[in-house]
């Protein structure tokens, strides 16, 4: 792995720049130079973020000046936030506000599906799809990697928690409290999905024993204020994050944990530009696509730029210094 190749990172996320500006030769883009661990990194923030053309074509073009600028790059990180799939009844499967999702192959090698439309038939909905996947599955070898160590050893504290403590405890980070009082509010947040039932994205219960063994299957044995790693397929599209029911029913179709503001168009770049290696980290900030829940998004996006170190931390250190 040759000394002078970078690795990329969007969004959000603490580290430790030394440059900070614009490029020359009319580059509009602000990117950030430094490094994590042994390896060099380039990180800037897309323009704007949702569902409208206008922020999928900008997000678009960053991502391919960013790539045409910097033309070394070899690993391409997506990290910020996005909206989980609850499974109240598994806990092994159950995404809590502030969980980390991270996009690898679960049934299929796709790490990324665009619902591009979906059609009601008399089995219900069929889904166009759009799937995307690396050709190198480098960084997803090691983020299980990372998840095994830690469910094998519960009472050891993962790397990605010590970062996000540090990031937390940065003056310019506006999550302070919040990290503390995590757990808290998410126990909030699954009991009002309880009470809204299966048809506002919920999850029917029967009450007295049932719904205490549920509870416990659901919180499970965690961490205070430790984020718990997820591996799926990320998944996105206009249509299917709107609707309560066509997002479950998509979800469990495709396998997928999380769902985000349509990076399509990222990708479409990324692989434009002929890079092998990619992986989307989403820190679940609500049950929608990210963005519905403004006080949750900090704290996940925090949680998503830890784990994004702490993969990289984990990647074989440059041999030609």
């Amino acid at each position: 792995m040759n000394a002078n190749k970078w690795r990329a990172y969007k969004n959000v996320g603490p580290t430790s720049p030394t440059e900070e500006g614009k490029p020359r030769f009319g580059e509009s883009n602000v990117y950030t130079l430094g490094n994590i661990g042994a390896h060099r990194i380039v990180c800037t923030k897309l323009p704007s973020v949702g569902h409208t053309r206008e922020a999928m074509t900008a997000a678009g073009n960053t991502t391919t000046r960013l790539l045409g600028t910097f033309q070394k790059v070899d690993y391409v990180f997506l990290v910020g936030v996005g909206g989980g799939v609850p499974h109240y009844t598994d806990y092994n499967r159950h995404v809590r506000l502030g969980d980390v999702v991270i996009s690898c192959p679960t049934r299929n090698k796709h790490i990324y599906l665009y619902c591009e439309n979906a059609k009601s038939s008399d089995k219900g909905f069929e889904f166009e799809i759009k799937p995307y996947s690396p050709s190198n599955f480098n960084l997803q070898e090691i983020a299980t990697q990372l998840k095994s160590a830690a469910d094998q050893d519960a009472g050891a504290t993962p790397p990605w928690f010590n970062y996000l403590r540090d990031g937390a405890e940065r003056p310019e980070q506006p999550v302070g409290a919040g990290l503390q009082a995590a757990q808290q509010r998410d126990r909030q947040a699954v009991h009002e999905h309880r009470r809204q039932g299966p048809d506002r994205g919920g999850a029917p219960h029967a009450p007295g024993k049932r719904t205490q063994e549920r509870q416990t299957i659901a919180y499970g044995d965690r961490q205070e204020g430790c984020p718990r790693l997820h591996l799926s397929p990320i998944a996105s599209g206009r249509q299917v994050v709107r609707d309560d029911r066509l997002r479950q029913q998509f979800s469990a179709q495709v396998g997928a944990l999380a769902f985000d503001c349509e990076f399509d168009t990222v990708i479409e770049s990324i692989l434009g530009n002929c890079k092998d290696s990619f992986i989307c980290i989403r820190g679940i900030s609500d049950y929608k696509d990210g963005t519905r829940r403004k006080e949750w998004q900090p704290y996940a996006s925090l949680a998503a730029a830890s784990v994004m170190k702490s993969i990289i931390c984990g990647m074989e250190a440059p041999t030609n210094v």
